[in-house]
């Protein structure tokens, strides 16, 4: 229903193929469906307690809560709709249906065009070729691409729901990815001169600014409204004072302890390293990797065991699951 969104040359021969049960899919396929349960029901679902909390009373809200609900609802949403590709590419690698990625590390991104090419993969192609391209795409005057761009992610924008708030998120992307193309010559020469020391400095302080961009992007698409979205960035620029009284409710409404927190820090650290693994081998290096000789247990299945049970535990205290965020648009 949501994604990945496969072309009909790459799904329908699988659909017409003698499907037959592989127990080499085994594995690979729960290993898969595994995370993405943990994914949401672990991080998304707690994480938005706190996130609900917020944009539901913007007014009652200062700088620090809307910058904490920022950054949480950018690992909620991707937690989210990233969790529930991973059920959909491993409930299909069960049936020996092979789905494409979905998301490569977006977050990673150095550049709004970077995150594009990682994040809802699957969607970016599709307005690229039936939208983009037919527009004319780069193939006519510069000033031409730069509007075919702003067209794209205005419709982007609005396919996700017919609300100001999305095409006012599809806009802040789009004037992002124009002022990229203008300044892409300059930042390359500089970017060509730096030695390998500040090149990765530089890479890094893009990354961060990509993530801090796109983040503040998500209040328009989270907010209820426009004017629910400009009070809370007008708090986050104006509003910013550090309270304890904000920083407990956060705590509280998260149910964080020294252990909890501990535990997911590491269960999230363990997440990145997966992502990062899928993205730079094949899935079937990631997964598939040794076997579990006789008298053993291998450390990926000891893993994918503790991550069920820690999910299980923290989805109880976080008090029952929500649907995912996708499903509304």
């Amino acid at each position: 229903m949501a994604g990945p969104i496969e072309r009909p040359d790459k799904l329908l021969p699988q659909l017409k193929a003698d499907i037959r049960f592989k127990k080499e899919n085994v594995v690979p396929g729960l290993s898969r469906m595994i995370i993405g349960y943990f994914k949401k029901t672990a991080v998304a679902d707690t994480i938005a307690v706190y996130v609900e909390s917020v944009y539901q009373n913007p007014d009652g809200q200062n700088g620090l809560s809307v910058l904490i609900a920022t950054l949480l609802f950018s690992v909620q949403i991707y937690c989210d709709f990233s969790g529930y590709s991973d059920i959909a590419v491993g409930t299909s690698r069960l049936m020996g249906i092979r789905l494409m990625e979905n998301f490569t590390q977006p977050y990673f991104s150095d550049s709004i065009r970077t995150f594009w090419d990682r994040w809802h993969r699957s969607l970016s192609e599709w307005l690229k070729d039936y939208l983009y391209f037919p527009l004319g795409g780069s193939r006519c005057s510069k000033l031409k691409t730069q509007r075919n761009i702003l067209i794209v992610f205005l419709a982007s924008g609005l396919w996700h729901g017919a609300n100001f708030t999305f095409i006012i998120w599809g806009a802040l992307h789009g004037i992002a990815r124009v002022i990229e193309n203008l300044v892409y010559p300059q930042r390359k020469k500089m970017e060509e001169k730096m030695n390998p020391a500040v090149r990765i400095i530089w890479g890094g302080i893009c990354r961060v600014l990509t993530f801090l961009y796109v983040s503040f992007a998500w209040i328009f698409f989270r907010a209820d409204s426009v004017s629910d979205a400009m009070t809370m960035t007008g708090k986050l620029f104006t509003d910013f004072s550090v309270t304890s009284k904000t920083l407990s409710a956060a705590i509280e409404l998260l149910q964080l302890t020294p252990a909890s927190t501990i535990l997911a820090v590491g269960l999230i650290a363990l997440l990145f390293l997966y992502d990062l693994g899928v993205r730079r081998h094949r899935e079937e290096d990631i997964l598939l990797d040794g076997s579990v000789e006789e008298g053993t247990i291998s450390l990926r299945l000891i893993t994918l065991f503790w991550i069920v049970i820690a999910a299980a535990l923290m989805q109880i205290a976080a008090g029952g699951a929500s649907t995912f965020l996708y499903f509304q648009f």
